[in-house]
Protein backbone atom coordinates (compact mmCIF):
# COMPACT_ATOMS: atom_id res chain seq x y z
CA UNK A 1 0.00 0.00 0.00
CA UNK A 2 1.29 3.49 -0.84
CA UNK A 3 2.72 5.44 2.05
CA UNK A 4 0.43 8.45 1.79
CA UNK A 5 1.37 11.64 3.57
CA UNK A 6 -1.50 12.97 5.74
CA UNK A 7 -3.29 15.88 4.13
CA UNK A 8 -3.24 19.24 5.83
CA UNK A 9 -7.02 19.51 5.56
CA UNK A 10 -9.99 17.37 4.62
CA UNK A 11 -11.18 17.96 1.05
CA UNK A 12 -14.81 16.82 1.26
CA UNK A 13 -15.84 18.73 -1.86
CA UNK A 14 -13.26 17.00 -4.04
CA UNK A 15 -14.05 13.62 -2.50
CA UNK A 16 -17.73 14.04 -3.34
CA UNK A 17 -16.85 13.34 -6.96
CA UNK A 18 -15.12 10.14 -5.98
CA UNK A 19 -17.80 8.40 -3.95
CA UNK A 20 -21.41 8.00 -3.91
CA UNK A 21 -23.70 6.66 -1.86
CA UNK A 22 -25.60 9.18 -3.78
CA UNK A 23 -23.71 9.65 -7.12
CA UNK A 24 -24.65 9.43 -10.78
CA UNK A 25 -22.71 9.53 -14.03
CA UNK A 26 -23.09 12.59 -16.22
CA UNK A 27 -24.50 11.32 -19.52
CA UNK A 28 -22.32 13.75 -21.46
CA UNK A 29 -18.96 13.15 -19.76
CA UNK A 30 -19.18 9.83 -17.94
CA UNK A 31 -17.81 11.41 -14.76
CA UNK A 32 -19.37 10.69 -11.39
CA UNK A 33 -20.95 13.55 -9.56
CA UNK A 34 -23.12 13.97 -6.50
CA UNK A 35 -26.83 14.43 -6.97
CA UNK A 36 -27.83 17.69 -5.34
CA UNK A 37 -31.43 18.92 -5.26
CA UNK A 38 -31.44 22.71 -5.22
CA UNK A 39 -34.24 25.23 -5.57
CA UNK A 40 -33.83 27.63 -8.51
CA UNK A 41 -36.63 30.00 -7.48
CA UNK A 42 -34.20 32.70 -6.29
CA UNK A 43 -32.31 32.60 -9.59
CA UNK A 44 -35.61 32.70 -11.50
CA UNK A 45 -36.64 35.89 -9.70
CA UNK A 46 -33.31 37.52 -10.55
CA UNK A 47 -33.69 36.57 -14.21
CA UNK A 48 -37.23 37.93 -14.32
CA UNK A 49 -36.03 41.23 -12.89
CA UNK A 50 -33.08 41.42 -15.28
CA UNK A 51 -35.07 40.48 -18.38
CA UNK A 52 -38.30 42.36 -17.76
CA UNK A 53 -37.32 45.15 -20.16
CA UNK A 54 -38.32 47.88 -17.71
CA UNK A 55 -36.10 50.98 -17.90
CA UNK A 56 -33.67 51.53 -15.09
CA UNK A 57 -34.77 54.40 -12.85
CA UNK A 58 -32.57 55.96 -10.21
CA UNK A 59 -34.37 56.21 -6.89
CA UNK A 60 -33.22 58.00 -3.76
CA UNK A 61 -32.11 55.81 -0.89
CA UNK A 62 -34.85 54.92 1.53
CA UNK A 63 -34.81 56.52 4.93
CA UNK A 64 -33.46 54.24 7.63
CA UNK A 65 -36.15 52.29 9.42
CA UNK A 66 -36.79 53.23 13.00
CA UNK A 67 -37.93 49.74 13.92
CA UNK A 68 -35.46 46.91 13.49
CA UNK A 69 -36.95 43.61 12.37
CA UNK A 70 -34.98 40.39 12.23
CA UNK A 71 -35.07 38.57 8.87
CA UNK A 72 -37.30 35.51 8.81
CA UNK A 73 -35.26 32.38 8.17
CA UNK A 74 -36.59 29.91 5.63
CA UNK A 75 -37.72 26.65 7.20
CA UNK A 76 -35.11 23.92 7.01
CA UNK A 77 -35.80 21.13 4.52
CA UNK A 78 -36.72 17.91 6.31
CA UNK A 79 -34.35 15.17 5.23
CA UNK A 80 -35.04 11.47 4.94
CA UNK A 81 -32.93 9.15 7.12
CA UNK A 82 -29.87 7.83 5.32
CA UNK A 83 -29.52 4.06 4.81
CA UNK A 84 -26.37 3.89 6.96
CA UNK A 85 -24.75 5.95 9.69
CA UNK A 86 -21.24 7.33 9.34
CA UNK A 87 -20.10 4.81 11.96
CA UNK A 88 -21.58 1.88 10.02
CA UNK A 89 -19.76 2.95 6.85
CA UNK A 90 -16.48 3.40 8.74
CA UNK A 91 -16.75 0.07 10.57
CA UNK A 92 -17.42 -1.76 7.26
CA UNK A 93 -14.35 -0.24 5.61
CA UNK A 94 -10.80 -1.58 5.65
CA UNK A 95 -7.87 0.00 3.78
CA UNK A 96 -8.11 -0.84 0.09
CA UNK A 97 -11.87 -1.39 0.03
CA UNK A 98 -12.78 -1.17 -3.66
CA UNK A 99 -15.94 -0.87 -5.77
CA UNK A 100 -16.10 -1.44 -9.54
CA UNK A 101 -19.28 -0.46 -11.41
CA UNK A 102 -20.29 -0.94 -15.02
CA UNK A 103 -21.93 2.32 -16.10
CA UNK A 104 -24.23 2.46 -19.13
CA UNK A 105 -25.64 5.80 -20.26
CA UNK A 106 -27.97 6.18 -23.23
CA UNK A 107 -26.00 6.96 -26.40
CA UNK A 108 -22.62 6.83 -24.63
CA UNK A 109 -19.83 4.23 -24.49
CA UNK A 110 -19.90 1.85 -21.54
CA UNK A 111 -17.39 2.78 -18.84
CA UNK A 112 -16.06 1.05 -15.74
CA UNK A 113 -15.83 3.21 -12.62
CA UNK A 114 -13.52 2.16 -9.80
CA UNK A 115 -13.55 3.74 -6.35
CA UNK A 116 -10.99 2.73 -3.73
CA UNK A 117 -10.97 3.74 -0.07
CA UNK A 118 -7.19 3.66 0.05
CA UNK A 119 -6.37 4.89 3.52
CA UNK A 120 -8.69 4.60 6.51
CA UNK A 121 -8.48 6.72 9.67
CA UNK A 122 -10.94 7.13 12.57
CA UNK A 123 -12.16 10.54 11.36
CA UNK A 124 -11.53 10.42 7.62
CA UNK A 125 -10.79 8.32 4.55
CA UNK A 126 -8.69 8.81 1.41
CA UNK A 127 -10.65 8.02 -1.75
CA UNK A 128 -9.10 7.38 -5.17
CA UNK A 129 -10.94 6.85 -8.45
CA UNK A 130 -10.29 5.47 -11.91
CA UNK A 131 -12.37 5.38 -15.09
CA UNK A 132 -11.77 2.71 -17.74
CA UNK A 133 -13.33 1.63 -21.00
CA UNK A 134 -14.64 -1.92 -21.41
CA UNK A 135 -11.25 -3.14 -22.65
CA UNK A 136 -9.47 -1.88 -19.54
CA UNK A 137 -7.91 1.26 -21.01
CA UNK A 138 -7.60 3.94 -18.33
CA UNK A 139 -9.55 7.05 -19.33
CA UNK A 140 -9.17 9.01 -16.12
CA UNK A 141 -7.34 8.55 -12.82
CA UNK A 142 -7.64 10.56 -9.62
CA UNK A 143 -4.83 10.23 -7.05
CA UNK A 144 -7.18 10.83 -4.17
CA UNK A 145 -9.01 13.22 -1.88
CA UNK A 146 -9.82 13.05 1.82
CA UNK A 147 -13.36 12.92 3.13
CA UNK A 148 -14.95 12.62 6.55
CA UNK A 149 -17.17 9.61 7.17
CA UNK A 150 -20.16 11.86 7.72
CA UNK A 151 -19.60 13.50 4.35
CA UNK A 152 -19.91 10.06 2.77
CA UNK A 153 -23.11 9.41 4.70
CA UNK A 154 -24.58 12.69 3.46
CA UNK A 155 -24.22 11.58 -0.17
CA UNK A 156 -27.33 9.48 0.47
CA UNK A 157 -29.21 12.36 2.10
CA UNK A 158 -32.30 13.59 0.23
CA UNK A 159 -35.37 15.72 1.01
CA UNK A 160 -37.94 13.54 2.74
CA UNK A 161 -40.70 14.80 0.45
CA UNK A 162 -38.82 13.54 -2.62
CA UNK A 163 -38.02 10.01 -1.37
CA UNK A 164 -39.85 6.72 -1.08
CA UNK A 165 -38.16 3.58 0.26
CA UNK A 166 -38.70 -0.15 0.15
CA UNK A 167 -36.79 -3.38 0.66
CA UNK A 168 -36.02 -5.88 -2.08
CA UNK A 169 -33.21 -8.08 -3.40
CA UNK A 170 -31.29 -7.15 -6.52
CA UNK A 171 -28.94 -9.23 -8.66
CA UNK A 172 -25.91 -7.53 -10.20
CA UNK A 173 -22.68 -9.02 -11.61
CA UNK A 174 -21.14 -8.91 -8.11
CA UNK A 175 -23.94 -11.08 -6.66
CA UNK A 176 -27.43 -10.98 -5.19
CA UNK A 177 -28.02 -8.59 -2.29
CA UNK A 178 -30.97 -7.79 0.01
CA UNK A 179 -31.25 -4.01 -0.31
CA UNK A 180 -32.76 -0.85 1.06
CA UNK A 181 -34.09 0.91 -2.04
CA UNK A 182 -34.38 4.70 -2.30
CA UNK A 183 -36.48 6.19 -5.12
CA UNK A 184 -35.71 9.90 -5.49
CA UNK A 185 -37.77 12.35 -7.55
CA UNK A 186 -35.44 15.07 -8.79
CA UNK A 187 -35.89 18.49 -10.30
CA UNK A 188 -36.42 18.27 -14.04
CA UNK A 189 -38.63 15.19 -13.84
CA UNK A 190 -35.86 12.62 -13.43
CA UNK A 191 -36.29 9.70 -11.06
CA UNK A 192 -33.17 8.02 -9.66
CA UNK A 193 -33.33 4.71 -7.81
CA UNK A 194 -30.54 3.49 -5.53
CA UNK A 195 -30.07 -0.05 -4.21
CA UNK A 196 -28.03 -0.07 -0.97
CA UNK A 197 -26.98 -3.59 0.05
CA UNK A 198 -27.75 -4.15 3.73
CA UNK A 199 -24.57 -6.23 4.07
CA UNK A 200 -22.31 -3.55 2.50
CA UNK A 201 -22.72 -0.21 4.31
CA UNK A 202 -21.50 2.41 1.86
CA UNK A 203 -22.13 3.11 -1.80
CA UNK A 204 -25.06 1.58 -3.73
CA UNK A 205 -24.63 -1.73 -5.57
CA UNK A 206 -26.92 -0.41 -8.31
CA UNK A 207 -28.49 2.88 -9.31
CA UNK A 208 -30.42 4.01 -12.34
CA UNK A 209 -31.95 7.23 -13.64
CA UNK A 210 -35.17 7.46 -15.64
CA UNK A 211 -36.79 10.38 -17.44
CA UNK A 212 -40.14 10.42 -19.21
CA UNK A 213 -40.46 6.71 -18.52
CA UNK A 214 -37.17 5.85 -20.24
CA UNK A 215 -33.97 4.60 -18.64
CA UNK A 216 -31.15 7.05 -19.35
CA UNK A 217 -28.47 5.60 -17.10
CA UNK A 218 -27.78 2.45 -15.08
CA UNK A 219 -24.78 1.50 -12.97
CA UNK A 220 -24.28 -2.07 -11.68
CA UNK A 221 -21.64 -3.32 -9.25
CA UNK A 222 -19.18 -5.64 -10.98
CA UNK A 223 -16.96 -6.29 -7.97
CA UNK A 224 -16.57 -5.37 -4.31
CA UNK A 225 -13.31 -6.01 -2.47
CA UNK A 226 -13.48 -5.58 1.29
CA UNK A 227 -9.85 -4.48 1.75
CA UNK A 228 -7.26 -5.75 4.22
Amino acid sequence: MTDWQPAASIDDEAASCAWHAPVAVDAATGVLHSLRMRSSSGLALLLIAACSGAPSVATPPAAPSTSASAPIAAPATELAPTPFTAEQIRDATKPGRTYRWKVEAAGKPVVIKQVTLAQVEPARVLITTMLEDEKGKVLESNPGAWSTWDALRKHAEFPKSAVTTRKESVTVPAGTFPCIVYVVKEEGGEITTYWFAESLPGAPVQFKTEKDGKEVLISRLLEHRSGI
